[in-house]
């Protein structure tokens, strides 16, 4: 999606903005046109711009103007571009703001959404969830006004999109709008694809006088809907028919005349002076308030048709409920055939209270087709549910899960999940198969920020929150200290510059910079050689570069990959034969640039007090402890700190509200650990790294960690020449099992035995976590073999039997069974194998305990065998008969 803004014209006349794209800049999609536009939103000084339109999948981009009218303005100044990237591979808001943090990904972002079905007295709304609304963009809580009109718009961009790009272009608008031209939120208060599917737009819901921001100079009091494309020549029915239905609901919600006409206190527009009074149509176009050709000359045409089929619908309508918010999630998005995914999410009304009933699981094809209803479950007294499924065909799939309507809420559908179910992996020669499960993200020690949400969420206040994590602690303040933050090391050359003017010092020697100048510092000849405009000057030290007024503005990226304003000073530094870029920061201004980088803003005000003292201790432990030219590094082998561009109003009054508190633990500030998610329990620092205890830092129960996404993961499929090349040499012989042989106060993996078939050894469960790139050492291996391999080519006679085994570690219970799956002229059937338990000496004092299996057969034809238990299964093999 491309968004196109500029400074507002001097001129009235109308514009005509195309845009254009292409992949590899020869061949081009067809131009794509929208109206140029000017629009106050949110009391924010006004804009100029197009909205943004979907043009298609590109790389390269053209834009020209035009002017449709006789005023126009010769030239648009100021212009500035904003591309939008809706694909699958990420969330919209990683891509608009450069910012990749696993941790603020709490939604289905780039999930599809259902086609809803509408009804006169039950419309069907795609919710903010289901299409996708990282609300971690919205700046402000909504303003509610009484509704007395409805605006129609168009988006303008192609109308080419598909059903399935649709809500891409939902959350491409929403990001342009707020983070393209600094909006609260999504300007438009509904929006209708092209097939006549509903979503909610801006936050507040559907059936509240939300004032948006759609229409310049009368937001308040009216709600505007934009049909999504450029409806200049022509009109989408399926379109149409949900416009009426959308607007014959709101109105009558609001007690309006469709055919009749609104008396508007204008604002402030383009047209019309500010306090003028306007006479305008309950259903009315953009254009009849601004200069625009918005909602296109076809559009705008048929908006008296629809007038009278509102008047009909009203005349046998009545106000229809909210829908339930439903949501959906999988255990995995790609699985093997015969392997089992859970299906789980929760059931919420419009307050926020869990629904009561049965939640359904629909599945279709990803080709298309229709919606199956496929599983059921019942929901809990907290509105969640969870089923686990056994998938048996190799197919990509749709899911979502609905909520059927009942006396108060209407129908709500789950955005759509992808599941794609392939063949059994190709094992080569091996004999075993591990399966990896897990609960948790990071190291586990100290306050889990997911944890902290959820007990935010229930009511804890910040310090029952660090006294929860922290065992012990109690609270004192420190001051506001300058911390030295390494913002990155081994460079060359270090540019910076600042709007103002600028001061670069060394010792007594001080150099004023005029503002706007670039500024660049190298090391040449053992000196630190400054370059500034016309400027140059060597310098026998270490060089200081400190805003007159204003901040600093660091072009040269740091290690977390950021540019950008910087409170403080910057100092560069020679650390050998290359530059260190270090930020000098108070303390509380270094925190503002941390906490909305390691948690969203959105999260309760209570969480985020708790992790504005973490941090704080943190940062105040590192300086006292620090020897050397710095104290901390910009990412997160400290904290992650962005600098100004991350700073958010919200974690902005979390600091100031707990201005110099740290935890503390005999008067002293903590090494206040933290991480992500713990699936359910922190661990001893002892236990999950090789260090010495800490009577503050130890394992706890995590009760409301369960939002977390990854709260559960996996299970992950790997063969023992995988992990074997991670492993390296830890692996004698051939790979058999990874056992746990210690755990920690929590499930955590302290100690395993790497078990080959040369023999054992063993490894600490932080050092498995990384040589394995797992998730959190909470993890479980589970492996099932098979014999003969495949790679044995076994080959018999017809009616001569053969035998099968393996054997599957960790034990199971006692008389359990696994599953031998086998197929014969193209069908999978099974039989179950009965286990018996072993034990195994591991030497060092540990014992493992596993399960064997054998079954002896006779196959008449060619066969392919497998074993199956849970979620893990052991390799292929296939049996020739000749």
């Amino acid at each position: 999606m491309i968004g196109v803004m500029c400074d507002v014209p001097a001129a009235d006349g109308a514009v005509a903005v195309r845009v254009r794209t292409s992949l590899d800049g020869r061949d081009w999609s067809p131009w794509c046109e929208g109206p140029l536009e000017v629009a106050d939103g949110d009391g924010a000084a006004p804009r100029a711009f197009v909205d943004a339109m979907w043009a298609g999948a590109g790389r390269y981009v053209q834009v020209s103007a035009r002017a449709e009218g006789t005023f126009a303005p010769l030239a648009l100044e100021g212009v500035r571009l904003m591309a939008i990237d809706t694909s699958p591979d990420g969330t919209v808001a990683e891509r608009a703001l450069g910012a990749v943090r696993r941790i603020v990904v709490t939604v289905a972002a780039m999930a599809r959404t259902p086609i809803a079905s509408a009804a006169v007295d039950d419309p069907a709304w795609v919710t903010r969830a289901g299409w996708g609304a990282d609300e971690s963009l919205r700046k402000e809580a909504p303003v509610k006004a009484p509704v007395r009109m409805a605006f129609v718009h168009h988006t303008a961009g192609a109308n080419t999109y598909t059903r399935t790009e649709a809500p891409g272009i939902v959350r491409g608008i929403y990001v342009y709008h707020t983070t393209g031209l600094g909006w609260n939120d999504i300007g438009y208060n509904s929006l209708i694809d092209r097939f006549g599917t509903i979503y909610v737009g801006r936050y507040g819901g559907p059936r509240q006088g939300v004032v948006g921001a759609h229409t310049y100079g009368f937001n308040t009091g009216s709600t505007g809907v934009a049909i999504m494309g450029t409806y200049t020549s022509a009109t989408p029915p399926a379109a149409m028919a949900s416009l009426e239905h959308l607007l014959a609901w709101k109105l009558e919600l609001h007690g309006l005349d469709p055919q009749g006409n609104a008396t508007m206190i204008a604002g402030g527009s383009d047209r019309y002076t500010e306090g003028q009074t306007v006479t305008l149509p309950v259903i009315a176009g953009h254009r009849d308030a601004n200069y625009t050709a918005c909602p296109g000359d076809a559009l705008y045409a048929q908006l008296a048709t629809v007038r009278r089929a509102v008047a009909t619908r009203l005349s046998r309508a009545a106000p229809a409920p909210e829908p339930w918010n439903v949501t959906l999630a999988l255990s995995a998005d790609q699985v093997e055939v015969d392997d089992s995914v859970t299906y789980s999410g929760t059931v919420t009304d419009a307050g926020g209270r869990p629904g009561l009933g049965t939640v359904t699981v629909q599945k279709r094809r990803a080709s298309g087709g229709d919606w199956i209803e496929w599983r059921r479950a019942d929901l809990q007294a907290d509105g969640s549910y969870a089923v686990a499924v056994t998938m048996t065909n190799r197919q990509s799939w749709e899911v979502r899960a609905k909520m059927p309507a009942d006396a108060a809420n209407l129908s709500g559908y789950s955005a759509i999940r992808d599941l794609r179910v392939t063949a059994a992996a190709a094992l080569g020669a091996g004999e075993t198969y591990f399966t990896i499960s897990g609960r948790g993200w990071g190291h586990g020690i100290g306050m889990s920020q997911w944890g902290a949400y959820g007990l935010a969420k229930h009511g804890s206040t910040c310090k029952a929150i660090l006294r929860h994590y922290y065992t012990g602690v109690g609270f004192t303040t420190v001051k506001s200290r300058t911390v030295r933050v390494l913002l990155r090391s081994g460079l060359q050359a270090v540019k910076l510059t600042c709007p103002n003017d600028f001061t670069v010092k060394c010792g007594g020697d001080t150099v004023s910079i005029p503002g706007g100048t670039i500024a660049t510092t190298s090391y040449v000849n053992g000196r630190y050689r400054v370059v500034a405009g016309g400027f140059s000057k060597d310098f026998t030290a270490a060089v200081t570069f400190a805003p007159i007024k204003g901040r600093l503005n660091v072009l040269t990226a740091s290690d977390l990959k950021q540019t950008g304003l910087h409170r403080g000073k910057i100092r560069v530094v020679i650390s050998g034969t290359s530059l260190m870029m270090i930020n000098h920061v108070a303390l509380e201004s270094y925190l503002r640039g941390v906490v909305p980088h390691e948690v969203p803003p959105s999260w309760p005000a209570e969480s985020l007090k708790a992790q504005a003292c973490a941090a704080r201790s943190y940062a105040e432990r590192a300086r006292r402890a620090a020897t050397g030219p710095w104290d901390l590094y910009c990412d997160v082998r400290s904290q992650a700190y962005g600098g100004v561009s991350w700073e958010d109003p919200k974690t902005d009054a979390a600091i100031k509200a707990t201005a110099g508190v740290v935890p503390s633990y005999k008067g002293q500030p903590i090494q206040a650990f933290y991480f992500s998610s713990s699936g359910g329990h922190t661990e001893n620092i002892e236990l999950a790294w090789q260090t010495s205890p800490l009577p503050y830092l130890k394992g706890v129960a995590d009760p409301y960690d369960f939002d977390a996404p990854l709260h559960t993961w996996g299970p992950l499929r790997r063969t023992p020449a995988q992990l074997t090349a991670s492993l390296g040499a830890a692996v004698k012989g051939s790979l058999q099992a990874i056992y746990r042989v210690e755990a920690g106060a929590s499930p955590r993996i302290v100690k395993a035995a790497i078990i080959g078939s040369g023999g054992t050894t063993f490894m600490h469960g932080s050092t498995l976590r990384v040589r394995l790139g797992l998730n959190s050492a909470w993890a479980t291996f589970k492996s099932m073999s098979i014999k003969p391999a495949d790679a044995e080519k076994v080959r018999i006679s017809g009616g001569q039997s053969v035998t099968l085994s393996g054997r599957v570690y960790p034990a199971l219970a006692s008389g359990a069974a696994v599953k031998l799956y086998y197929r014969r002229s193209g069908t999978w059937q099974k039989r179950s194998v009965a286990t018996i338990r072993h034990s195994q000496n591991l030497g060092d004092g540990h014992t493992a305990r596993y399960s064997s299996y054998s079954i002896t057969l006779a196959p008449t034809q060619t066969t392919q065998y497998y074993f199956v238990n849970g979620g893990a299964r052991s390799p292929r093999t296939t049996i020739t008969v000749r």
